[in-house]
Parts: C-alpha cells; structure tokens; sequence
C-alpha cells in the first residue's frame, strides 16, 4: 500500500507523473510556492514515492527502490 502523504505532496506526486521535472517546474505545475513543493518533494522521497537524479524527480514505481535501474 502507498504510504500517505499530504495534500501537497499528493499534488506534487501527480505533478510527477505527468513528467519528471526540478523542483521549481514541479512547484510550478502543482500550483505551490517553492518552499511548499520543496517539503513535498522532501516527504515524497522520504516516503519512497519519488527519487531525484541531477535534480530532477522521477516517480517510482510500487516497489522499486531508489537507485535502481528502473529510474533510468
């Protein structure tokens, strides 16, 4: 089961499956201010729902750890 998050971090999570992105186009596409979305995407990845690789956050899929193959 998914762990839960905040409304925010939902929202950015969703944001992250449109498109993997920085934090900043993350922000902007969910609709928050940088430092909302950057807690959020703190949460995510502390929650193992997104990993970011040269500054740029992925989803993860149910199950993957990050650093897998599977962000590639």
């Amino acid at each position: 089961p998914a762990a839960p998050v905040s409304a925010a971090a939902a929202v950015v999570l969703t944001a992250t499956r449109d498109g993997p992105g920085g934090a900043e186009e993350l922000a902007h596409a969910a609709g928050l201010g940088s430092a909302d979305a950057a807690a959020a995407l703190v949460e995510l990845e502390l929650a193992g729902l997104v990993a970011c690789s040269d500054g740029v956050y992925r989803p993860l899929s149910p199950g993957t750890r990050p650093g897998s193959s599977a962000l590639a």
